[in-house]
């Protein structure tokens, strides 16, 4: 019994200095990288950069795809509004006389050629545009 004891010591003690052998070395020397390691380091950190580029892209043009479908979508709902609005004016002056539906006003004049001078009138006076 006692024999075995002391070897269990000496076995614990041997794995004790394997273990502080093992240790030491990484704590003390700080690994030492070559150029070609840190230019491979370097590209894989690009490439994971350009998968998050390439995911932000296709989330934009999913997004993009999604908004001109929306706006489709909003083109036609007031493509039929009008078409209502359009038909309740007809039943609503349906029996009436034209002047009472279209009404009574007088109509805006503007010079398609305006020149920015001011013209003479056929009064005499000045009339600015």
């Amino acid at each position: 019994m006692q024999k075995q004891l002391e070897e269990a010591r000496d076995r614990n003690a041997s794995l004790k200095a394997t273990l502080t052998a093992l240790k030491a070395p990484l704590a003390e020397e700080a690994p030492v990288v070559s150029a070609t390691q840190e230019k491979a380091q370097q590209a894989l950190k690009i490439i994971a950069l350009q998968e998050k580029e390439l995911a932000a892209k296709q989330k934009l043009e999913v997004q993009e795809l999604q908004l001109k479908q929306l706006q489709g979508m909003m083109k036609e709902t007031t493509e039929d509004l009008k078409a209502v609005t359009t038909e309740i004016t007809k039943e609503r002056s349906s029996g009436k006389s034209v002047w009472e539906s279209t009404g009574i006003s007088t109509v805006s004049y503007r010079d398609p050629f305006h020149t920015g001078l001011s013209k003479r009138t056929p009064t005499g006076g000045y009339f600015t545009s």
